[in-house]
């Protein structure tokens, strides 16, 4: 294996490494505020969304996608149902929110802290899944991009 492709895969790997250790770090929190939550999927779903593709619309070049053609074609169409994915889950959790029915998952406990604690989840939830929205929107512009600068002028 040639140093370049061996730097690119460590560099894919340490991402993914951060990535696992937000979602973690997430998890753990959700998971000491509330006893159960319908969201945790679509929560991870929003964090490796964001965090991986937010890396490749600002990294691509360091990343082994860049030299794929076929595989920027193929994300390019992944990104349509992910980014309608992504737009229903937040209308689901903004609708679940606001009808306020999240208050009967959290811990029980003292009023502030379950109101600090549901704070907590909303912004979370509205943070990666706006962000991963955004991503995603941008995200077939730069494959393009980088498609048409790889096939005219030889690089991404």
């Amino acid at each position: 294996m040639n140093k370049h492709l061996t730097h690119k895969l460590t560099f894919e790997f340490a991402w993914w490494l951060v990535t696992a250790i937000v979602c973690l770090l997430v998890y753990l929190r959700n998971s000491a505020g509330l006893a159960t939550y319908p969201f945790l999927i679509a929560n991870m779903v929003f964090i490796i969304t964001f965090i991986t593709v937010t890396r490749h619309v600002f990294l691509l070049r360091h990343s082994f996608v860049a030299n794929s053609r076929n595989l920027m074609v193929l994300l390019i169409f992944v990104c349509i149902p992910l980014f309608i994915y992504t737009l229903t889950m937040y209308r689901e959790f903004k609708m679940f929110w606001d009808d306020g029915r999240l208050i009967p998952f959290l811990n029980p406990g003292e009023y502030e802290t379950q109101m600090n604690v549901a704070n907590f989840f909303r912004r979370e939830m509205l943070f990666f899944s706006i962000g991963s929205m955004i991503a995603t929107f941008i995200f077939p512009f730069t494959l393009v991009k980088a498609i048409w600068r790889k096939h005219n002028k030889g690089y991404v």
